[in-house]
């Protein structure tokens, strides 16, 4: 037989925090004046870049004056994530290893499925064409008499 465990008294689960709760928490945000200063110049940055895209400036060519906007925003989100990088490659990472245990289907059943998707999908356009086909008859040609 199995030993079964006493039970704790209410005092004693208290102490103990549930697992959810645990997981749940957050680390405090940074101060919201930092927060805000980095998304004015990240603003400032976006809007230069589209200023200068704008331009008729001599000295910048034009494709290099088409991507200013493209490298502004990029900037831009260099800016924002300043300090936030180390988390930035742990999401990357763990979203990797995710990845890695996914059990992917065989290639022969995504082609079945993908085939059956395409006949539904045309089947369902058929019967929706001729569903507005018939409609139409019967509203302009039977109902309105302009045939």
């Amino acid at each position: 037989m199995s030993e079964q465990t006493p039970l704790k008294s209410p005092e004693e689960n208290q102490k103990v925090p549930f697992r959810s709760q645990a997981v749940l928490e957050e680390p405090k945000p940074k101060s919201g004046v930092i927060g805000f200063f980095r998304l004015l110049l990240a603003a400032v940055i976006v809007g230069a870049g589209v200023w200068v895209s704008h331009q008729n400036l001599l000295w910048l060519d034009n494709p290099l004056k088409s991507l200013m906007p493209y490298l502004a925003c990029v900037a831009a989100l260099i800016v924002l994530m300043a300090g936030n990088f180390g988390r930035f490659g742990r999401y990357v990472r763990e979203s990797v290893k995710e990845v890695k245990k996914v059990v992917w289907p065989e290639r022969s059943y995504t082609l079945r499925m993908t085939m059956f998707v395409v006949a539904f999908v045309t089947v369902l356009a058929v019967f929706i064409y001729g569903v507005d086909t018939l409609i139409s008859w019967l509203f302009f040609d039977v109902l309105m008499k302009r045939g």
